[in-house]
C-alpha cells in the first residue's frame, strides 16, 4: 500500500512538472555499450536554461519493444 501511494505521488509530481517544463524528443547519442546511436527524450524544468539550481534526475526506461517516446505518449495513463 505504501509503495502504491509513493508511486502515485511520484507520477502525479511528474505530471505536474511536465506541464510546465520543456520536452526535447528523439535526441540521439552514441552508446559505446550498445555499439550504435540510441534515441532519448528529456523533460527540462521551465527555468533550466536560466537557473543556477541543481535538479534531480529520474530515468524512465521503456521495456522490450518500446522506444524513447513511450513515457511521453503513454505515461499520463499510468
Amino acid at each position: 500500500m505504501k509503495t502504491s501511494i509513493t508511486t502515485f505521488l511520484l507520477l502525479l509530481a511528474i505530471g505536474l512538472f511536465a506541464q510546465h517544463g520543456t520536452l526535447k524528443e528523439s535526441l540521439k547519442m552514441k552508446s559505446s555499450t550498445l555499439g550504435h546511436e540510441v534515441k532519448y527524450s528529456v523533460y527540462l524544468p521551465f527555468d533550466y536554461q536560466t537557473s543556477n539550481r541543481s535538479y534531480p534526475v529520474l530515468y524512465l526506461l521503456h521495456g522490450f519493444g518500446g522506444d524513447e517516446t513511450g513515457w511521453v505518449q503513454n505515461g499520463h495513463s499510468c
